[in-house]
């Protein structure tokens, strides 16, 4: 039997003044549990995606809206 996977969603920040330099999306570190911003290529330890109850549960966690990112779905 095959389980429908959730959505996923890259966290792309929006910078107030675009510098033409690289986007940065938000990043998690599995070995160190900490977030920071860099490119959407995760591997083994970095997680670039997450799922609307990740993403819910990030704003609870950091009490925040995430205002300053734009989510954008992850494309099979």
């Amino acid at each position: 039997m095959k389980t429908k996977e959730e959505k996923k969603y890259y966290l792309k920040y929006k910078p107030r003044f675009y510098d033409g330099q690289s986007e940065e999306y938000l990043n998690y570190n599995k070995k160190s549990e900490s977030y920071f911003l860099s490119n959407n290529i995760g591997g083994f330890v970095v997680k670039t995606s997450f799922t609307q109850k990740e993403i819910e549960e990030i704003k609870e966690k950091f009490d925040t809206d995430l205002a300053d990112l734009e989510m954008i779905e992850v494309e099979k």
